[in-house]
């Protein structure tokens, strides 16, 4: 017996797969690869406001790690939701943003 998968189940482990190559990229601090990971995902995910915040998170780390402040500061209030809001916050206080 075959199974046909589902595009939204292949979507959805894709953008996870992308999303945790993104991070790995952070913490090993190849902030251009983890960027350029974050924002496939991003462009993937269509779910709600809190699913895209652990994607943005990504990307504003990325951002503030190649000292992009102001994109960090942007990208930062775009993941205050979900698990996500507390350490955005705390990062939006650290750099300062308006």
């Amino acid at each position: 017996m075959t199974r046909k998968c589902s595009t939204k189940k292949v979507k959805v482990q894709k953008i996870s797969i992308i999303y945790y190559f993104a991070e790995v990229y952070n913490k090993q601090k190849v902030f251009d690869k983890g960027l350029d990971c974050a924002r496939k995902g991003l462009a993937l995910e269509t779910g709600d406001v809190e699913a895209k915040a652990k994607i943005y998170f990504q990307v504003a780390l990325a951002q503030e790690g190649k000292g992009q402040t102001a994109e960090a500061c942007e990208s930062f209030k775009n993941a205050t939701y979900g698990i996500f809001a507390a350490p955005s916050k705390a990062k939006r206080a650290n750099l300062k943003c308006k």
